[in-house]
């Protein structure tokens, strides 16, 4: 399976996954207040549009927690929730068909895209 793919992402896609590697490696510690969205803009280098896109893909998956004219609040737990539930799904895909090796070859590429890119 090509990973390539993840590539030629959007822009807003790249933001949201930035701030998700952010999350993890402890930059946007959980229960923290992200960067406003025009700092957020001039860090990334896109318009305010492509990091409010980002921020709400953030919040529908409850990543981060924010109502209008408030800073957006770091909640890292949903991404390890997320995560798991990805795999877990898939595992249990494989288990019940383990003569289709493929399954787990799939699990093992969803497993590495979920660890790497934050795919809550």
């Amino acid at each position: 399976m090509d990973l390539d793919i993840l590539k030629h992402q959007p822009k807003y896609f790249k933001v949201r996954n930035s701030i998700i590697d952010g999350i993890r490696d402890g930059s946007f510690p959980d229960g923290s207040f992200l960067p406003s969205e025009i700092e957020l803009a001039d860090n990334f280098k896109v318009g305010r549009s492509t990091v409010r896109k980002a921020l709400d893909k953030l919040r529908e998956q409850n990543i981060i927690k924010s109502s209008q004219g408030r800073k957006s609040l770091v909640n890292a737990e949903a991404i390890e929730d997320s995560s798991q539930k990805i795999k877990m799904a898939w595992l249990d895909i494989y288990m019940f068909e383990p003569e289709k090796p493929e399954y787990f070859e799939l699990f093992k590429v969803i497993s590495k895209i979920t660890d790497k890119h934050g795919v809550p």
